[in-house]
């Protein structure tokens, strides 16, 4: 292939938004941040995000979602240029440290006759460094209540600790473990949830305000917090649904006859490279790695020659934001270390972030078209595993640095890509690749040499034809597209003109009927029959099943006193304040809760697709907020089907459920109704406050279709209502945590509205 049709390759792949500037709008921060707030614990230290998603390196496509890393950094220590001194640096490689006890630590830790900081101080988020600085005493701590399986590993040898969610993609589901939550349901289920809780809030902002002052001595600011929370997902959904539109657009147009002719000797080299298909497994897991670390002011002694040496880039105004920013350490050890509890790593990431945001943007769009290309192929290919993003990154700071800036716009992208391979092959012949800020530290030391053997042969691959990159990027993407949608529109989509038959907002609709359909919601049946979807009996046949009459004498449970009051007092609270639980779902978000303009991608992206225009934004903002209130109202509507289900069988003593849960719930409600005099009414309101709780755990039994897991979490409230029921008045201001406090909450609730 001639380099003139690599160029123009390499040129239309940059054009295309897809696996370039698309991918820097991928909102999986604003995801990944909710996702913590459900499964990890309060500590009192700072999350950080680094590494690609600040970094404007971006090129993770949609098969990869690749982990969030962030570093958590403790609010009781930090170290200066004074504690700097008193650093041990390893001989052999001084990116690796001992920090000497001195009193500063040993306020923090108490009196220890180390000579050494142990890592397991910073890595043990239960330690004397994540404790609050605060003197006072709490009143009150979070229940370690789960609703979201997750999972930490965590090891002595590593640095990083990863909570890790297990879930499936849509069509992979069924071959994959089936406790995984399905990716797509869970990502429903957070804006879902936030916008009940905000709607909760709003409606009953006054009385839940009163409660928590009572209770723990704690004004919230719940409701602007759940705002800024909800907005945030909410912008980032219509991002992804531009971004879904653009995608299938651009696959399509590098999967056309035209390109795809283009590719054919790109296409031939990689085969004869790789005899085997590349595959794309499915997603397992959704994960957040992060790093412990202790934030560093000033600059460390082993790496001052990076401020003085001779260089064409970065400018001086970077160099200066680079070293007002520091550097970290984090609990890491030098490879076979007989002692790898005392060491420490020094970690850059901050400043790479700040220099690669500042990177030339011809530079960039090189780096974007390797990356693409070889992280596509780490996915299929286990033997290139040993080339890292870092070994990447780092050969284009050394290019940057060695290159005047001006000539990256000079040279067409081709050059630009061979530029950094030429760098990156060069370092794998001589097995040493310098580490960035620490020239004498070689980042390929530890290397097998058939680990730097293969690699060497897919280097020298890809500088002789860099379309190999496209090739390899744009048949991952297109094998999980066909792996993730049902077969017949995967069909339908590479019918000539099929897709760009539909308008934007058509486009738009499509997609949110898909979404709203998730968990079988009936929403093909809603738009058939849209005369009768308000009706009670529109949802019965979708929870009959579960209410099935039997004969044979039910199983009677044990119930305590001490299990029904809780519930009474629960009760007694709601009524007496006249806070509204249920029907809070018809009340709507606030007039310009969204714009237009939120999530909506830029008009340089959005022109190369024609058809798209202003009105199709506002279409945008009007139908994702829907999608989710529908979602939210059908929900609501079967839930409240099956409290009139429940509340006729209490009333009615000769009903006998076969589902064991049901029977459990009407014989509670029973006992509750005799023990404590409760009316009808009373019966039917404290079923329906349920609502919020049963949505909240909606994940815990996401195996279950959504009626049941509608009874098991109710059936779970009525047997731990002293803890649960204070999720409803919690102080975490989003997904809550049940709370115990020094003073009992049923007792206090009780003494107020008893």
């Amino acid at each position: 292939m001639s380099d003139e049709r690599i160029i123009n390759i390499l040129k239309e792949f940059l054009r295309r938004p897809v696996f370039g500037s698309l991918t820097r709008y991928v909102k999986e921060r604003e995801f990944f941040s909710q996702i913590d707030t459900v499964i990890d614990e309060s500590i009192s230290a700072k999350r950080e995000v680094f590494g690609s998603s600040v970094d404007g390196l971006k090129t993770v496509r949609v098969f990869d979602t690749g982990d969030l890393d962030t570093l958590v950094v403790p609010d009781r220590i930090r170290f200066d240029e004074n504690d700097e001194l008193h650093f041990q640096y390893n001989c052999k490689d001084k990116r690796y440290l001992k920090v000497e006890m001195s009193e500063k630590l040993r306020h923090i830790i108490g009196a220890n006759c180390d000579s050494y900081l142990n890592t397991k101080y910073l890595r043990d988020f239960n330690g004397p460094f994540y404790r609050s600085n605060t003197s006072t005493k709490k009143q009150y701590y979070f229940l370690d209540y789960q609703i979201i399986e997750a999972s930490l590993r965590k090891g002595p040898e590593k640095c990083v600790q990863t909570i890790s969610v297990p879930y499936s993609d849509p069509v992979f589901e069924k071959t994959l473990n089936p406790e995984n939550v399905n990716y797509m349901v869970l990502a429903l289920w957070m804006v879902e949830h936030l916008m009940l809780h905000f709607l909760l809030e709003a409606h009953n902002q006054q009385e839940l305000t009163w409660i928590r002052e009572i209770l723990y001595s704690r004004e919230t600011n719940g409701r602007e917090n759940l705002k800024t929370s909800l907005k945030s997902l909410l912008r980032s959904w219509k991002t992804d649904i531009q971004i879904q539109f653009i995608t299938t657009m651009d696959l399509l147009y590098f999967k056309n006859e035209t390109f795809q002719q283009l590719l054919t000797d790109s296409s031939a080299r990689f085969h004869s490279y790789f005899p085997d298909n590349l595959k794309c497994e499915p997603h397992g897991h959704l994960s957040m790695d992060q790093v412990p670390a202790i934030k560093c002011s000033g600059w460390p002694r082993p790496a001052k020659d990076w401020v003085i040496r001779k260089r064409k880039w970065p400018p001086t105004t970077i160099i200066d934001e680079v070293l007002a920013t520091g550097y970290e350490l984090v609990a890491k050890s030098p490879p076979n270390e007989n002692d790898p509890d005392r060491y420490f790593f020094m970690s850059f990431s901050g400043a790479e972030t700040i220099l690669c945001n500042s990177l030339p943007d011809d530079l960039q769009n090189a780096y974007y078209i390797l990356k693409s290309g070889i992280k596509s192929l780490k996915k299929s290919r286990a033997h290139v595993c040993g080339l890292k993003m870092f070994h990447l990154k780092t050969s284009m700071l050394w290019v940057a640095e060695n290159t005047d800036p001006n000539a990256f716009e000079k040279n067409n992208p081709c050059t630009n890509v061979r530029l950094i391979l030429q760098y990156l092959r060069d370092c794998f012949r001589k097995k040493n690749l310098p580490s960035y800020f620490l020239p004498e530290c070689n980042l390929l030391g530890d290397m097998k040499g058939s680990d730097v053997e293969n690699i060497i042969k897919l280097l020298d691959l890809l500088y002789t034809d860099p379309a190999v990159c496209v090739y390899v990027a744009v048949e991952m993407e297109w094998i999980y597209t066909k792996n993730t949608i049902p077969y017949e529109s995967f069909l339908k989509i590479q019918e000539p003109g099929y897709f760009e038959q539909f308008t934007w907002n058509e486009k738009i609709k499509f997609f949110a009927i898909a979404m709203a359909k998730a968990d079988n919601y009936p929403i093909y049946d809603m738009m058939d029959n849209m005369s009768k979807v308000a009706a009670e009996s529109f949802y019965v046949p979708f929870v009959d099943h579960l209410f099935s009459i039997t004969n044979r004498l039910s199983k009677r449970y044990v119930i305590t006193r001490d299990q029904l009051k809780p519930l009474y007092v629960f009760m007694k609270c709601v009524q007496g304040t006249e806070m509204e639980l249920f029907n809070v779902i018809d009340d709507s978000l606030p007039a310009g809760f969204l714009s237009p303009e939120d999530g909506t991608l830029p008009e340089n992206i959005l022109n190369q697709y024609g058809d798209y225009n202003q009105g199709h934004s506002i279409t945008l903002n009007e139908t994702v907020p829907a999608m989710f209130k529908l979602r939210l109202k059908i929900y609501g509507n079967i839930f409240h089907v099956i409290c009139l289900k429940l509340y006729s069988a209490v009333v009615d003593m000769t009903f006998q459920f076969a589902d064991d849960d049901a029977m459990y719930i009407v014989q509670f409600l029973r006992r509750l109704k005799e023990e404590f005099s409760c009316s009808h009414e009373d019966i039917e309101d404290i079923l329906h406050y349920l609502l919020f709780f049963c949505h909240y755990t909606r994940l815990r039994y996401h195996s279950l279709e959504t009626g049941k897991q509608i009874l098991r979490s109710m059936r779970e409230f009525f047997e731990n209502g002293h803890f649960l029921m204070t999720l409803y008045f919690s102080p975490m201001e989003t997904f809550p945590k049940p709370v115990v406090s020094e003073i009992s909450v049923v007792e206090m609730l009780q003494n107020l509205f008893c």
